[in-house]
């Protein structure tokens, strides 16, 4: 599957504004405001954005209570197993916001503009969320087409899914196509990015956003957890 570009991907002064006051009790400084304002009117975010999505659909060859194999793949995982026992295909993805916007926020940062970094690193965090939503969506619409559903989203590092799979789901869904690459512990570089699998199948199971972070065990250690659900993109 070739690399997904130029997509269309925005966030607005309220979202950003709700996300901050739900994680941190307080609303955004006037001076953070103006700021945030300043970037988002300028469509500065755009010149350090290279939202990409590369993905790869694997039809099911085997499956058993803790793995399911796709083609010459396999995912070792009683969660997944579980959850997508009824799927007939797995979509492995990747999405990532590019480097840019990582560089300038470590720029930001050593020129000691820390405000702007901060508000650059809200922004990539939202921005990704939503990437990840337009790729459900896309999944979703795939399905369509083959005369199936998509499941929700499964990230390695969620309960059941362990962050050591990262690398498996990453080389399936060709990450290396869109300059994602594996660094230790599970973490990925660019570091605004992520990986995912969806299950393609008849009466697959639908799991939001909102659902994934309900029923997380550490939902309240998270940073995130309190974030507004991203939108589905226009």
């Amino acid at each position: 599957m070739p690399a997904i570009s130029d997509i269309p991907v925005r966030i607005s002064v309220e979202e950003i504004s709700y996300a901050w006051e739900s994680r941190r009790g307080r609303p955004l400084a006037p001076a953070m405001l103006k700021n945030l304002q300043e970037l988002l009117e300028d469509d500065a975010t755009d010149g350090w954005l290279d939202a990409a999505i590369h993905y790869q659909i694997l039809k099911v060859t085997e499956r058993g209570p803790d793995w399911i194999g796709v083609g010459a793949g396999r995912l070792d995982s009683a969660m997944v197993a579980q959850y997508l026992h009824q799927a007939t295909h797995l979509c492995f993805g990747v999405c990532t916001l590019g480097q840019r916007l990582v560089q300038q926020i470590r720029d930001w940062f050593a020129e000691k503009k820390h405000l702007q970094a901060v508000l650059l690193d809200e922004i990539g965090t939202l921005l990704l969320y939503k990437l990840s939503d337009y790729f459900e969506l896309l999944m979703c619409e795939q399905a369509k087409s083959l005369g199936l559903q998509a499941s929700g989203a499964l990230n390695p590092g969620d309960d059941g899914f362990d962050i050591s799979l990262q690398g498996t789901v990453l080389e399936l869904a060709g990450g290396t196509h869109i300059g994602v690459q594996l660094q230790g512990s599970g973490t990925l570089t660019p570091h605004k990015s992520l990986t995912a699998v969806i299950g393609l199948g008849r009466g697959m199971p639908a799991r939001s956003r909102s659902d994934r972070c309900r029923d997380c065990q550490s939902r309240a250690r998270c940073p995130h957890s309190h974030m507004l659900p991203a939108e589905a993109v226009a």
